[in-house]
């Protein structure tokens, strides 16, 4: 009898230190997505307002990026990166192409861990891509430390749950 007491006592309290924790980490998780995408969504405005005919952008990025000014013939006449190689244009041509498949001003590019943005003036088109994949290693980090301090936080809950069942289910 007390020791269904105790295991009862133990698991209600587990189940309540289960439901605290998925709900605390899932906001965290949630809050932290939230930033890391508002950031680079602002990144990306920033290029793509600033994106000129004469070269890349003046603006310090934190993120990898790559833009492109298309003039209104279609050329590429100006292009600015942090870390890509433009001595293939086949690599320029296929994002573009893969930009105007999607047929959306903004979106992701999966196969190129891109996000982009595009914006269309009378006489030219504006593409600016940043590198999302360093986002997606920050919120998988992210998952993996949230995963091993949950584990420690439960079996240190269970270890203290045993201890206070045994404590409070005592007999007098």
């Amino acid at each position: 009898m007390i020791a269904k007491l105790r295991v009862k006592f133990v698991l209600i309290n587990m189940a309540i230190v289960i439901g605290l924790l998925l709900v605390i980490f899932g906001l965290v998780y949630h809050f932290q997505q939230d930033a890391l995408e508002r950031q680079t969504d602002m990144a990306l405005q920033d290029l793509a307002s600033s994106i000129t005919p004469q070269g890349a952008p003046n603006k310090i990025i934190r993120q990898q990026f790559l833009t492109l000014y298309i003039d209104a013939n279609g050329d590429v006449t100006s292009a600015g990166t942090t870390h890509y190689d433009f001595s293939k244009a086949s690599f320029v041509r296929k994002l573009i192409k893969e930009v105007y498949d999607t047929g959306k001003l903004t979106g992701i590019l999966e196969d190129y861990g891109f996000k982009y943005k595009v914006i269309i003036e009378k006489d030219c088109q504006k593409m600016a891509f940043v590198d999302i994949t360093g986002t997606k290693i920050a919120l998988s980090a992210l998952v993996q430390n949230l995963l091993v301090t949950g584990g420690i936080a439960l079996a240190a809950f269970c270890l203290v749950s045993i201890g206070l069942a045994f404590w409070a289910v005592r007999p007098i």
